[in-house]
């Protein structure tokens, strides 16, 4: 049997919707948002990688997983409240294609302590980290401690439901898509 490259174009749509359980139309149209790039046969017959099947399946995790709407998202701003030691979120966390799609973070934790050690994870693993929330925010102490560790604001539930705070952290997830 012959290794085929990852990268090499084999699979046509209607094999890739099977095998990635998609509609062949909403294929397209993350390939029209720039999610996936196939390659084109000579009678311009889109072909798949296995490589491009890979991605398409993460998709399809943050799709349903996270409930991300990716067709026409101009910002993809994450809160994550899961554990970043989870193997599924730290898998999700790992994957270059994550990376990608996601501009910005507001980071989910208990206390300053967690919120600090998250953080440092989080930009280690070069992802942008644009507020803290969660349970830390109930405690004033907890917030300031969290605050002057990572330099970024804790944001009540409130201050996250608020139009204005949101299209801050919108702007600010565009200055680092724009930074990277």
């Amino acid at each position: 049997m012959t290794n085929i490259s990852p990268n090499e174009p084999v699979f046509q749509i209607s094999v890739v919707s099977r095998m990635v359980g998609l509609h062949q139309q909403t294929i397209r149209s993350y390939e029209r948002v720039g999610l996936i790039s196939p390659a084109r046969s000579r009678g311009n017959t889109r072909l798949y990688s296995s490589a491009d099947v890979e991605r398409l399946q993460q998709v399809v995790r943050l799709v349903s997983d996270l409930g991300v709407n990716l067709a026409g998202v101009d910002v993809i701003l994450l809160e994550l409240a899961d554990g970043l030691f989870q193997a599924e979120t730290a898998a999700m966390l790992e994957s270059a294609f994550f990376r990608e799609v996601v501009d910005g973070m507001i980071f989910c934790a208990g206390d300053a302590m967690g919120a600090a050690c998250g953080f440092d994870w989080l930009r280690r693993n070069e992802h942008a980290v644009l507020a803290l929330a969660g349970v830390l925010t109930r405690s004033p102490l907890q917030a300031r401690e969290a605050i002057q560790a990572t330099s970024i604001p804790v944001l009540s539930r409130m201050e996250l439901a608020d139009p204005i705070t949101a299209s801050k952290l919108v702007q600010e997830a565009r200055t680092h898509r724009g930074a990277a």
